[in-house]
């Protein structure tokens, strides 16, 4: 067993190094009474342990072994009991922090996804912060697995964690804002613990087209005339436009999985590519309102990139959900590496084929992500503005409806 001493003022101690060749990293967190503050240390294997003095008569620690990225992989308790000296415990000592007064961090936290199937959290700081380099403490967890790790602020923002998140969890997240007197990181502040949902990874999308590919082997192949969108026309967009001539686009709602990058991240305008039959004809009515937009395929496809976004079922009826963004816009940059990107000419969805285009017969729904100029569109040969009749509600839900969890075509293992 090897050991290692730790040094706080006048006393020492030694430590039993976990047998463990993926801990890279040690944290030590010391609750300190007598100065009424919490204070951690960060140390590799091979550096001095030497902690501040002010923390000699501290009521107890916790040493956490870790690897590089911040995750927990060994935790051990020590306290000093009335004998003076430091000792071991089996089990948590209970932290008596009440008293320590503490500011308050406004923050949220959200998902970075630098590259396809990678995310990090990122802390955003709400009001004006101080100047100069500002050190916070993260410490996010997920059931039974757990992660510290130190980092800094820049803009207002904490985004140079280097922990990786998993997909299609629900994370526990605490800041802490410290102030750094030599190897001590005194902490100054902090915040409620927030919740952080991560989102579908590419990984997970494409497991959806593949479960969504199956689903449609052997349906029907629909001409698409129109890519056609139907909405109140009481929908303060259709009123709005009547006014600027601009039916504006508008945050993706909760419609589908639970766990879609796009809901509540992109912005965009629904449309419908499924016709009523094969020939192309659309439906007489629709559930989703009376005002409906007809327009031709290649007005909205050209100069776009589409993506597969979702496979998704209510009840009976499934549905995929793609996405056309503008090539260089910032909903092109959001959906690069969370959505698979299609082949206009070469997908079982919706593609192209000479000049016609074709959908397989279940709903496929596009979410486009800009506005529609009415004034140009108008001028545009084939571009149609009707009123049809209602059923249903006519009116999708607000919010969206979330999908059917029970459904073993389209949903993913839930963890």
């Amino acid at each position: 067993m090897v050991q290692k001493n730790i040094k706080i003022g006048r006393k020492e101690f030694d430590y039993n190094l976990p047998n463990n060749p993926d801990i890279n990293r040690f944290i030590i967190k010391v609750h300190n009474e007598t100065a009424n503050q919490r204070s951690y240390y960060f140390f590799t294997k091979t550096e001095e342990w030497i902690l501040m003095a002010n923390d000699e008569d501290c009521v107890f620690m916790t040493i956490y072994g870790t690897r590089d990225n911040g995750e927990v992989l060994s935790k051990d308790f020590y306290n000093k009991p009335t004998s003076g000296e430091i000792q071991k415990q089996s089990s948590r000592p209970y932290q008596s922090m009440c008293s320590m007064s503490l500011n308050t961090i406004n923050c949220e936290v959200k998902e970075r996804v630098p590259l396809p199937n990678v995310s990090h959290p990122v802390f955003i700081l709400k009001g004006s912060q101080e100047g100069g380099t500002n050190f916070y403490v993260q410490i996010l967890k997920h059931e039974n697995t757990e992660f510290i790790q130190l980092s800094t602020s820049v803009n207002n923002e904490i985004k140079d964690s280097t922990i990786e998140l998993q997909s299609r969890r629900n994370y526990t997240c605490k800041l802490y804002k410290v102030d750094k007197r030599d190897e001590q990181y005194v902490v100054t502040a902090d915040n409620s613990y927030l919740s952080l949902k991560t989102r579908n990874c590419q990984r997970d999308v494409e497991k959806l087209k593949e479960k969504a590919k199956s689903y449609i082997q052997g349906h029907s192949v629909y001409s698409v005339n129109y890519l056609y969108r139907n909405k109140p026309s009481c929908h303060p967009t259709i009123l709005q436009s009547k006014k600027t001539g601009i039916i504006a686009k508008y945050l993706k709602d909760n419609n589908g999985d639970q766990y879609s990058s796009i809901n509540n991240n992109i912005c965009g305008l629904h449309f419908s590519a499924t016709p009523a039959n094969s020939s192309g004809d659309l439906p007489m009515s629709s559930y989703f309102g009376d005002y409906r937009i007809m327009i031709f395929p290649e007005y909205l496809v050209d100069g776009c990139h589409l993506y597969f976004a979702d496979f998704f079922c209510m009840s009976r009826i499934h549905w995929v959900t793609l996405v056309l963004t503008k090539a260089g816009s910032k909903e092109d940059d959001f959906c690069q590496n969370r959505l698979v990107k299609l082949d206009i000419e070469n997908n079982p969805f919706f593609y192209k084929v000479g000049a016609s285009y074709k959908v397989t017969s279940l709903d496929v729904e596009i979410l486009y992500t800009e506005d529609i100029n009415l004034n140009e569109m108008r001028l545009k040969m084939g571009f149609q503005e009707k009123t049809t009749p209602t059923c249903g509600k006519g009116r999708s839900t607000p919010g969206g409806r979330p999908k059917n969890t029970s459904c073993s075509s389209c949903n993913l293992p839930h963890y």
